[in-house]
């Protein structure tokens, strides 16, 4: 399966920011390692979102961005439970943390938006800064 032009991706994702503060919807940005292969979030972000842009959480190498203390602290200050998860890939940026959003019993659904320049191979590691929810127990068996 192929990928949109990043031009498209571009459009989707400000049109996506645009939204979310027309809604007023809250808005947690996040990038990882910005000054490296990822490279920064896309400049017009700043003046859809000015106060979003100037506190995103800059991640330094964290795949699973709810791995970043900083990242789950601004999701969890949201107060909601219905997230909407965009990113550059979906099998990076948006897998992780999506499947950490439901393991949380949150609603998530995943989007794929770009950075300034088009995505390069990650060299990330995950950390254990959040808390991931325990796994749910097996169900009883029965005997007889």
């Amino acid at each position: 399966m192929g990928s949109i032009a990043f031009e498209e991706m571009k459009a989707n994702a400000l049109g996506l920011a645009k939204a979310a503060k027309a809604l007023g919807m809250p808005l947690v940005l996040t990038s990882s390692m910005e000054e490296y292969a990822q490279g920064p979030l896309l400049a017009e972000l700043a003046d859809i979102a000015p106060e979003e842009f100037a506190g995103r959480i800059q991640r330094q190498g964290v795949v699973n961005a709810f791995d970043d203390k900083n990242f789950a602290d601004a999701v969890k200050a949201t107060d909601r439970t219905n997230l909407i998860i965009a990113g550059v890939t979906n099998d990076v940026c948006t897998v992780f943390p999506t499947l950490t959003a439901l393991a949380a019993a949150t609603r998530s659904r995943s989007s794929p938006t770009p950075t300034a320049h088009p995505p390069r191979s990650p060299t990330t590691s995950p950390s254990a800064a959040w808390t991931r929810p325990a796994p749910p127990s097996p169900p009883p068996t029965s005997s007889g």
